[in-house]
Parts: C-alpha cells; structure tokens; sequence
C-alpha cells in the first residue's frame, strides 16, 4: 500500500474520531439542562512521558474531579479530560449543568476541554488528509 494512502486513511480516521467527539459534547449539552453550583473536590496530577521526542522529561497531567448534588443525591464524578495546565483548583466553585433524567451525566462550564479535544482531532485528521492528497 502507497504510503499516502495510508497517511489519508489515519486521516480521515482522526478526523471521524474528532467529528464523534464534537457530536457527543453536542448532545451532552443538549441533554444537560438542569445546573447546579458544585465544588472541584480534587485535582489529580499524574506524571506522563513528554512527547517531545527526546526520549526525557515528562508532563504533569491534573485531572480535576467534581462534587455535587442534584435531584437531593451527591454525585462526585472525575473529569475524563485532564490538561497539562492547572485551570481549576481544589475549592474552586464552579457550574455543573446535568441531564436531569440521568443526573451521572453532567459537564462543567468552566472546564470544557471536550469540544476542544474533538475539534483539534477533527483539525489535524482533515488536514493532514487532505495535504497528503493534494501533494
């Protein structure tokens, strides 16, 4: 197989990963229409190899997780999202919007790194696609 070919394909595949993703932090926000004020319970850090290509060093990765009550019941939930960038803190108030037939499924409004994550996918997937078809 041409090596383009396969460049094209891993791009359309990131592309269509990104495009899911998008789509998914669409309907989350669509379905979550209750809020509620919640707290940054913890903020994880966990150390991961840099990907800088030297072979050394390493990124702290800080996943924050979420407490708050909704329907009466107490929901502490991690973020499945984590950055390289400590954005929130322990303490830290913040907005949880959830699905109030499903209140587990919720985000938070001052951590949306999902629709971000999707969109560079979908970016680089697109683009990377369509330099390989074009050169």
């Amino acid at each position: 197989m041409d090596g383009r070919i396969l460049f094209v394909i891993l791009g359309i595949v990131f592309g269509a990963i990104g495009l899911l993703l998008m789509i998914y932090r669409v309907i989350l926000v669509k379905k979550c229409t209750s809020s509620v004020f919640g707290v940054v319970e913890n903020v994880s850090a966990q150390s991961e190899p840099s990907r800088g290509g030297d072979g050394g060093g390493s990124a702290i990765i800080y996943t924050p997780t979420f407490k708050y009550i909704a329907d009466g019941r107490e929901y502490i939930k991690k973020s499945v999202y984590g950055s390289s960038h400590l954005k929130l803190r322990t303490g830290d108030k913040v907005t949880v919007f959830y699905n109030p037939a499903d209140p587990k499924q919720y985000y938070v409004k001052e951590h949306h790194t999902g629709y971000l994550f999707g969109a560079v996918f979908f970016a680089v997937g697109i683009i990377a696609a369509a330099l390989f078809l074009i050169f």
